[in-house]
This record gives structure tokens, C-alpha cells and sequence, in this order.
């Protein structure tokens, strides 16, 4: 979804995960809380987690920690733009009879947004 459908918030790119909305969030909640993330996508890259799911409850931990609220979530998921031309695809693949899907490990309210506006058919996330 992120990179994909979505554009990506570049300028968080260290170069080892690249940045996702998790990150846009991390960032939202401070720069603490940024730093911390990026602890976690080391251990992610360590092969510390057992796996995804892991990796993301730590991360949604600390983004509680950090003070999250529906606010900032829903913030963050407003602000999030399409790439050029997403619109059109979807439109296209539509017409021609293509039952779409969409699995990220991006959270629920940002994929339910791209699910409604792209009026996708099946959406599994984080």
C-alpha cells in the first residue's frame, strides 16, 4: 500500500526499513518516540522479532507510550496522498471485471481509507 498506492514520506529514510506510516506516526508523536522506532526496525533487521506481528506490538506500545490518540492516528491518515494515477488504475482494473485486494502490514485506518476511496474489494492489515 505504502510506496505502492500511497506515497511514501521519504525524507524518514534512514536507509535500513524504509519509513512507512508507522514511521509518519512515530514521528508525529515526537522525536523520543521516533528514535525508539527506529531501535525496533534494528531489532527487526536483527532478526530479534519471532516475527511481524511481534515487531508491530512493540511498535504500537511504544506509540501508546508516546501518547497516541485517535486524533493523531486519524491526522496522520488524512494526511496521507495517492500516488499519481491510483485512481485511474483502480478505475481501469474495475471496469475490466478484476476483483482487487489489498494486504499490508500498514495499520487498519489508513488501509480502509485507500479500501473505500479506491472502492477495493478485499483489504487485509496490520
Amino acid at each position: 500500500m505504502e510506496g505502492t498506492i500511497l506515497k511514501k514520506e521519504l525524507s524518514l529514510d534512514n536507509g535500513k526499513v524504509a519509513p512507512s506510516a508507522w514511521t509518519v506516526l512515530a514521528k508525529e508523536l515526537g522525536e523520543d518516540c521516533l528514535i525508539e522506532e527506529e531501535k525496533t526496525k534494528d531489532k527487526w533487521l536483527r532478526g530479534e522479532y519471532k516475527g511481524y506481528l511481534d515487531w508491530m506490538k512493540d511498535t504500537v506500545t511504544l506509540h501508546m507510550k508516546y501518547g497516541l490518540t485517535i486524533n493523531i492516528l486519524n491526522d496522520v491518515v488524512q494526511k496521507a496522498e495517492y500516488h499519481e494515477g491510483a485512481d485511474e488504475l483502480f478505475s481501469l482494473l474495475k471496469s475490466q471485471g478484476v476483483v482487487t485486494v489489498l494486504i499490508t502490514g500498514g495499520f487498519k485506518a489508513l488501509a480502509d481509507k485507500v479500501q473505500r476511496h479506491l472502492k477495493v474489494d478485499h483489504a487485509l492489515s496490520a
